[in-house]
């Protein structure tokens, strides 16, 4: 579930300077996402809190394309999302729990996301990613440490940061898709994506997380 988010503060992050990161330091950092999103208000746009079973996943059989799983866009997001985690899990993903909109997802190497389906038009379906990090306290919503980031914001084009009212900090990438989701081709984003967050965590967020 995406929490309210205090101060938002648009940043994009290119994806140029990316290079491998610890796992060790990265694990190190990351938050349990089901620990500190606890201590967030609900979110104005947000999946449902009760969560559905894994146990009663509709097959996506029907959906796959030869050997590879195609997802069409479905303005039923709980049914795209329940197919959608069956398409995952068999991509080596971890699926914990799935919402109607949404799903809470982690990779291979022990890295949690919250995973939010949006759909737009039978042409346009969007799917966010969000992951949560320990924050060093109050002050991340000081004035100097907001404006440090909005540097980052206009130098940088990989992914929007947000700090809560906790002073935790949140990464969040867009993947947009048109009327099928390649869901070979949308976890090869996550996979790289996990690896551009730690250089983006390690050399240029370090001093505002714990």
């Amino acid at each position: 579930m995406k929490p309210t988010i205090a101060l938002l503060v648009v940043v994009i992050f290119t994806a140029g300077c990316l290079v491998g990161a610890s796992d060790t330091t990265i694990k190190a950092l990351q938050t349990q996402v089901a620990e500190l999103s606890a201590r967030q208000a609900e979110p104005t746009t947000t999946p449902t809190a009760e969560a559905m079973p894994l146990a009663t996943k509709a097959t996506s059989s029907s959906l796959l394309d030869g050997a590879r799983a195609v997802l069409p866009g479905d303005g039923d997001e709980a049914a795209f999302c329940l197919a959608l985690s069956e398409a995952l899990e068999d991509e080596g993903w971890t699926v914990h729990d799935a919402y109607e909109d949404g799903l809470d997802i982690e990779s291979a190497s022990g890295r949690l996301y919250m995973l939010q389906y949006h759909y737009v038009s039978s042409d346009v379906s969007r799917l966010m990613l969000f992951s949560l990090w320990a924050g060093v306290g109050e002050s991340n919503l000081s004035y100097e440490t907001l404006s440090a980031i909005n540097v980052l914001n206009d130098s940088y084009n990989l992914a929007k940061i947000s700090v809560d009212a906790d002073g935790d900090v949140w990464i969040e990438t867009v993947y947009p898709f048109g009327q099928s989701l390649d869901v070979a081709g949308f976890t090869s984003y996550l996979t790289w994506f996990e690896a551009a967050e730690d250089t983006l965590v390690l050399d240029l967020l370090a001093d505002y997380l714990e």
